[in-house]
């Protein structure tokens, strides 16, 4: 499908700063219905899939100048049982389990959704570097950046919630984390 648009990546890039609290909830609760859908997807047979996107990012997120919310490039996406032996996707976002080369489920994409939601927040990425090797060992570890000084969000809490470096600590699933959203908006 063609967006006409452009991705959230160049939009957070123009703004300089973070985007208004509402349009960045807006636009995870997007995402993450977009990952609902994929993640519960099933097979003729009725089998569950087990879909992992595996690369949420803001430059994967495209936005409509109709306002619609587009989540894109499910190249890299994994199904249940695959081998996680090469590792896919983009450190500055991924799970540390996902960096470890470890198997991943669909806590690791509420993990990149909650990565670009505070990217979208505050304008700034968790992990910084432009060091593909620098930021991968960050993201192994589950090390974050500060936020902010003086950064207040109700919204902060689901992020923090969603970036857990123990995954049985974040959200059980996209939708867990869109239902706060939605009570946010």
């Amino acid at each position: 499908e063609r967006v006409e648009g452009k991705d959230l990546g160049s939009s957070i890039t123009k703004a300089g700063k973070g985007l208004p609290p509402l349009l960045a909830a807006f636009i995870a609760a997007e995402c993450c219905q977009a990952l609902d859908y994929a993640h519960r997807r099933k097979g003729p047979d009725g089998t569950d899939l087990g879909i992992v996107h595996r690369d949420v990012t803001p430059r994967n997120v495209l936005l409509s100048w109709s306002g619609e919310v587009k989540l894109t490039d499910f190249g890299i996406a994994a199904l249940a049982g695959d081998s996680p032996s090469k590792m896919a996707g983009t450190p500055a976002y991924m799970a540390p389990e996902q960096a470890r080369g470890e198997p991943t489920d669909v806590r690791a994409d509420v993990f990149a959704v909650g990565m670009v939601l505070r990217e979208a927040l505050t304008g700034e990425r968790g992990r910084k570097g432009n060091e593909r090797e620098t930021v991968l060992r960050a993201a192994q570890a589950g090390k974050l950046e500060p936020w902010p000084e003086g950064f207040e969000s109700p919204l902060k809490a689901i992020v923090d919630r969603a970036t857990q470096s123990d995954r049985e600590a974040r959200y059980t699933d996209a939708r867990a984390m869109l239902e706060d959203i939605d009570d946010f908006i």
